[in-house]
């Protein structure tokens, strides 16, 4: 499994994950983003920057590789090795 803090995306024009954008909220400082995966797992992003996103609207996101945490499917544990830039 993969883990992504939803700080950590960021949009992307050409790479990156497809996500359909099913909520924007904007909090104030930040935006926060509920999607969904071409799979149809749900994904959040919060972004400092101030974005016009509009549900049904397909976005791309990607991480920096050294903030992408990976986890076994079945136990749940954390794999120590950092994923390499």
């Amino acid at each position: 499994m993969l883990g992504i803090r939803p700080e950590h995306l960021r949009l992307s024009d050409q790479q990156g994950i497809p996500v359909t954008v099913v909520v924007v909220e904007p909090t104030g400082s930040e935006v926060q983003l509920i999607g969904r995966t071409a799979g149809g797992e749900e994904i959040v992003a919060n972004f400092r920057e101030r974005h016009s996103f509009t549900p049904g609207e397909t976005i791309r996101l990607t991480a920096e590789p050294g903030l992408i945490h990976l986890f076994h499917g079945k136990t749940g544990q954390r794999f120590e090795t950092p994923i390499e830039q």
